[in-house]
């Protein structure tokens, strides 16, 4: 069993080691030619048109006039991602790679980043963003430079730096469903140049969106968000830099949890016998209908030391996270309610805990041939601590815990042949070991001794990268990338030492390989384009099925319950473009963005939850049971077919100050999330604006919003189980006041 690393550890590390590769992840936001930015995708700061992948930056006051405010939105404005939220579980899908598996030490195969610390807990994978610079969505498989689990791409959050002077913004907020929120900036300088501290906060409350059918149509408690993050930059000489960052957040939303079963399925209409007994099944979007009171729960922290020294030819770097993230949730699984008292719940405790290391070193990027090497070590453990099951005639707790240990070695080259002609080449070399242990206890006692044990396994693999870039004019460029991506398997967390093969189910390691050819360029003053077409041959695929084990209770009495079952889906490809435009002209902003995808399993032996059957041979809505399905050539779950986007803003001048008016408009094909395509969600359009004033001085801004306005049910995620067929719902039509200022 695998022991926590001290927090000296963490300190000694962080002074003795000297920065992180990401030579320029804090980098301020720049402005180039018309609204472009400086991103780091390549670990160094460079235009984006400049880096042969195809990605979206979006700036912090970018995301503010789309009323971008969390991570989920940010599919709202970048072309092929899609934020999904499965229960307690943030879900990224970008150009159709995603995952279904769910569970602590089950890490997404989108990676994300936040202030260049690698975020392993998909519980702590939505957060709030009080403080944001800037986000930068990498598409394609990131094996060489991010490493872990970066199959489908990467996502990098950037929050703000402290300040050599004092700055910073305060924004007060009233909406729908009487939610409040407030949030915050400061920075202030110790010692010019040499010390500076910053705190960022925020704070929202209110309703649920869901009314109760038990209690009046009442809606119950919704989002309650905490965070605070605070930072300390010191440079105490010209050529070192250090910065420490804090961060707490606690954020409690049933609406995640709460939700309806498709069509009103439930196994809660056998938990009755009528006419005595009833059973309340909503079957509607934002109903819901249960007998206890759902709630979901997730609190973390995480500290973070950078260092950078600037050294005879290039950056020694070095970055050390340490993070602990804890979830608490009540899922009624039935997703009704009976008169009876009785249902099928599940009491999910977790725990994520890691520490990762990384010290690299990047040449000064001058000269044609430029070069960065490092090294990245990883040690943390996921787990049920516990996970409750509660059932008629049944209870009882998994605990379980996944050891995971990890450490690569990367380097890449960056060679400019010709003025025009660049080549980068580069590679990963990944280790990684896992082991797991368990237990199923009727007892309900507090970390009772494992009884049973697995592993420990391991596999390493090696990632290639290779571009191509010229230079067709100054502002533009075509590009060739070859890449490939790599997730180590895992074992399933809700694993217990009885399942009838004696082992647990395990998911193999899935790997991606990925041709991409694109174009980025200046097309007019006014005008930036970039387009992208690209092929992905995806094997092994991790994928989670819902299966119905008998169980022997603490009496030896068989109990029916359906849990999770991890394996691979044998092959996929995908084949896509992708097109994105800025546009400025006057006192008019545009950006607009479109995925085209045709995402197919090639070869896949699915498990599926099938509708029961009545005498009549029809659905007779008390659930599901399992059933194999071979699903080649059909549509990949969670990936729509064609996805955009257009957003606007146009700046007017407005009684002695200046009227901003911005909405967005997005649209999506239709969306599978069963392997059989049995659940779907058909194409539709949403809409957001915003109307905003400021004076002259730019002090303040007073600003209405509206989102979702053209009130469209739109699915959140899916748990399809054979207790029934859940659905959680995105936020309905919203209205809401804001006032910012800053100082």
């Amino acid at each position: 069993m695998k022991k926590a690393v001290p927090c000296a550890s963490l300190g000694v590390l962080a002074v003795v080691l000297a920065s992180q590769p990401a030579m320029a992840q804090q980098t301020p936001v720049e402005n180039i030619d018309s609204g472009e930015i400086l991103v780091t995708a390549q670990r160094r700061s460079e235009r984006a048109r400049d880096v042969p992948i195809s990605l979206t930056a979006l700036s912090g006051n970018e995301l503010k006039a789309a009323g971008i405010k969390d991570t989920l939105a940010l599919t709202m404005v970048t072309p092929g991602l899609k934020m999904d939220r499965v229960g307690n579980f943030t879900l990224p899908s970008l150009r159709g790679v995603t995952t279904t598996i769910t569970g602590p030490g089950a890490d997404a195969n989108v990676a994300i980043y936040l202030d260049g610390i690698y975020q392993p807990s998909s519980t702590g994978n939505t957060f709030d963003l009080p403080d944001v610079e800037r986000i930068e969505v990498l598409k394609g498989p990131q094996g060489t430079l991010f490493g872990r689990n970066a199959t489908g791409g990467a996502i990098q959050v950037f929050t703000r730096m402290p300040d050599d002077d004092v700055a910073g913004s305060i924004s007060a907020s009233y909406g729908s469903f009487n939610t409040v929120s407030a949030k915050g900036f400061v920075s202030v300088p110790i010692e010019t140049g040499v010390a500076a501290v910053s705190i960022a906060g925020s704070i929202e409350k209110g309703d649920s969106y869901y009314h109760n059918l038990l209690n009046g149509g009442e809606h119950p408690e919704g989002i309650n968000s905490k965070l605070l993050r605070g930072k300390l930059r010191l440079t105490p000489t010209d050529n070192l830099s250090i910065l420490l960052t804090a961060m707490w957040s606690d954020r409690s939303d049933p609406n995640s949890i709460l939700g309806n079963s498709l069509n009103g399925s439930s196994v809660a209409r056998l938990l009755v016998a009528p006419p005595a007994s009833t059973a309340t099944v909503p079957s509607q979007p934002y109903e819901y209908a249960s007998n206890g009171v759902p709630f979901q729960r997730s609190t973390s922290e995480a500290y973070s030391a950078k260092i950078e020294l600037d050294v005879a030819g290039g950056t020694l770097s070095s970055l050390t996270g340490l993070s602990r993230y804890k979830n608490r949730s009540f899922l009624d699984a039935d997703y009704a309610a009976t008169s009876t008292g009785l249902s099928v719940d599940y009491l999910a405790n977790s725990t994520d805990r890691a520490f990762s290391q990384e010290v690299s070193f990047a040449s000064k990027n001058d000269g044609r041939f430029n070069y960065s090497v490092g090294a990245f070590y990883y040690d943390g453990w996921g787990g049920w601590t516990p996970l409750g099951i509660v059932a008629p005639g049944f209870l009882g707790n998994i605990w379980s815990r996944q050891n995971i240990e990890s450490a690569a070695a990367f380097g890449e080259l960056y060679f400019d042949v010709t003025d025009r002609l660049s080549v980068i080449a580069g590679g990963r070399y990944s280790w990684e070991r896992r082991d797991f242990e368990s237990t199923f206890d009727f007892s309900l006692v507090d970390n009772p001794p494992k009884t049973y044990f697995a592993g420990p396994r391991s596999a390493n693999n090696f990632s290639p990268r290779a571009s191509l870039r010229y230079k067709l004019t100054p502002s533009s460029n075509v590009y060739f990338t070859f890449s490939q991506g790599f997730k180590s398997g895992l074992f399933d967390p809700t694993a217990y030492q009885n399942l009838p093969t004696g082992e647990p189910s395990t998911a193999k390691a899935e790997k991606l390989s990925a041709y991409e050819l694109g174009y980025k360029g200046r097309v007019t003053d006014w005008l930036s384009l970039n387009a992208a077409a690209f092929y992905y041959d995806y094997k092994d695929i991790q994928v989670t099925f819902y299966q119905s084990y008998t169980i022997l209770d603490a009496n030896n009495q068989p109990v029916s319950l359906s849990l999770s079952s991890l394996g691979n889906a044998q092959s996929a490809r995908i084949w896509g473009a992708e097109f994105d435009a800025n546009a400025r002209f006057g006192n008019f902003e545009m950006r607009a963005g479109v995925s085209i995808l045709d995402p197919k399993y090639k070869r896949f032996d699915a498990t599926v939850q099938t509708p029961n059957l009545g005498m009549d041979g029809l659905p007779n809505l008390t659930g599901n049971h399992d059933a194999p399905r071979v699903v080649d050539g059909q549509q990949m779950i969670k990936a729509a077919k064609f996805t955009g986007y257009l957003t606007g803003t146009y700046h007017a001048p407005v009684a002695g100050g200046t009227l901003d008016l911005s909405g967005t408009v997005y649209h999506s094909s239709r969306i599978f999330y069963t392997y059989d395509q049995r659940i779907v969600q058909n194409g539709y359009e949403t809409f957001d604006a915003r109307i905003a004033w400021s004076p002259e001085n730019k002090r303040y801004t007073l600003s209405v919003y509206g989102r979702n306005l053209s009130d469209k049910a739109v699915i959140a995620g899916t748990f399809v189980t054979a207790h029934a067929d859940g659905i959680s719902w995105q936020p309905p039509r919203t209205f809401g006041v804001q006032l910012d200022y800053h100082f």
